[in-house]
């Protein structure tokens, strides 16, 4: 079970279909998997409590941890009161895990990157992290100031660095977790507020 699924390159003669976009799924237990941990950020379990059930019903031991508090749930929850609580209970949890854990991410692009590369920094593999999106928040990557920022979606953003006005570009890096963001005008290219 992969988290992202990049787009197989297409036929020859069509340049303008190449994109290094995520694609994301339904979460789908794996059904080998020793333990199954789930990692919802806030305002995301009632999208997700089908999954859980289904976790509830496989004979390994399934975890839940959210940044919202929620009815009881079927298996095992802890529940933080922030982004950065989650994080620290995410790595605290993957450092006691062995082989055969299944880590699966609900919520927006921008959060399922940063806690894929907790998760990667911790020793899973691509295959043991699966991701559904839910939300819209995304990273953009600005290449004037190297800085990267969460935004609505959206064709153009400002830096909120830089204030450079940037047409965000089809590629995604998947080592930045962000979408790659560049001066939409030359002419013009600090936004509105600058000027």
């Amino acid at each position: 079970m992969t988290s992202v699924l990049l787009t197989p390159a297409p036929a020859l003669h069509a340049p303008e279909r190449l994109s290094s976009a995520p694609h994301y799924a339904p979460l789908a237990p794996c059904e080998n998997a020793q333990f199954h941990l789930l990692v919802a950020q806030r305002h995301t379990l009632d999208a997700t409590t089908p999954f859980v059930a289904r976790l509830a019903q496989l004979g390994a031991p399934s975890r839940v941890l959210s940044m919202e508090r929620a009815t009881p749930l079927a298996i095992d929850a802890t529940f933080c009161t922030s982004e950065d609580d989650l994080a620290t209970e995410l790595a605290n949890t993957l450092a006691q895990c062995s082989p055969g854990t299944r880590l699966y991410l609900a919520g927006d692009e921008a959060f399922i990157w940063r806690m894929q590369r907790l998760a990667r920094a911790a020793g899973l593999d691509r295959e043991e992290i699966a991701a559904t999106t839910i939300g819209a928040q995304r990273t953009v990557y600005c290449v004037h100031c190297a800085q990267a920022h969460d935004y609505a979606t959206g064709d153009e953003v400002a830096c909120t660095s830089c204030n450079v006005r940037l047409a965000v570009r089809g590629h995604f890096s998947e080592r930045l977790g962000a979408w790659l963001g560049v001066c939409a005008d030359a002419d013009h290219p600090y936004a509105e507020a600058r000027a």
